[in-house]
């Protein structure tokens, strides 16, 4: 064999090894694809006696956009099973699901809960009416009078987040020694730490069935257990103006970053 043949042929075995390489390498990219389907917030077992309306938007939230509701007429009084209480949550017909599963977005999800039946409006009896002798006389029919229907106002809370938020101000100048212990403005006070936890507060909002907390972005750097902290601190200032504690989410910059459990709300999960 000559030197020549000897070289065309080592480079076209080279270029056939560098097209094996090429093809492997290719598939293996193709293989490794990005899980970007949203992933249920909570566990199966986490939803026991929680309220409907707090799960579904939870999962909105979480981006599903195919979650239907069941209700279960059969509550009388309402002592064991609270109104609204899920009964099942099923995904694509199946009960049982862990936190953090991920699912199309479009996945058909349902959640039965329990409800006092509707009250059926009851139809009024017809008033009987004798038959004139004179058949050219008119029949006047006797309608029942319709009562209105009951409004309920929307609650205003702007008043109670004005409270809150100026405890939340009062809360900071302790915190960085401004006020005095009446709450007045001092130049020769001390920064309380047991005030410190307002400085990462930004605003509190109270919506009645829920609580919005917006905090710094450096609330972000804490440990888990700081947060936890903080958000049940805020929740106690918070409960001395509603009497409540209540659904508490987190956000920075608009964006949720941790809320408190359905069934535990001073237990919190952080992103």
């Amino acid at each position: 064999m000559s030197q020549n043949s000897f070289f065309m042929k080592k480079i076209g075995i080279l270029m056939l090894t560098l097209l094996l390489l090429f093809s492997l390498g290719g598939c293996s990219s193709d293989d490794e694809e990005i899980d970007n389907r949203p992933a249920i917030p909570f566990a199966s077992t986490d939803i026991e006696k929680a309220n409907f309306e707090v799960v579904v938007k939870q999962l909105k939230d979480a981006g599903f956009t195919n979650v239907d509701t069941l209700e279960i007429d059969g509550l009388v009084l309402g002592f064991f099973t609270k109104d609204g209480e899920v009964e099942t949550m099923t995904i694509n017909g199946k009960e049982g699901f862990s936190e953090g599963e991920k699912f199309d977005a479009n996945t058909n999800i349902t959640i039965s809960y329990h409800t006092y039946p509707e009250k059926k409006a009851e139809k009024p009896e017809e008033e009987i009416v004798d038959k004139p002798e004179d058949e050219n006389e008119e029949l006047i029919e006797e309608k029942p009078i319709e009562e209105p229907s009951e409004i309920v106002p929307e609650v205003d809370y702007t008043e109670v987040n004005e409270f809150i938020n100026e405890d939340l101000v009062q809360a900071q100048g302790w915190a960085l020694g401004l006020l005095d212990r009446d709450g007045k403005p001092t130049e020769n006070g001390t920064p309380s730490e047991s005030f410190a936890f307002a400085l990462f507060v930004q605003k509190i909002t109270y919506l009645g069935d829920k609580l919005r907390v917006d905090v710094d972005p450096s609330f972000n750097q804490l440990s888990d257990e700081d947060k936890t902290n903080i958000a049940n601190t805020v929740q106690n200032m918070t409960q001395s103006r509603t009497n409540d504690i209540t659904y508490t989410t987190f956000f920075i910059n608009g964006n949720a970053i941790g809320n408190s459990k359905i069934t535990n709300t001073k237990a919190f999960k952080w992103k």
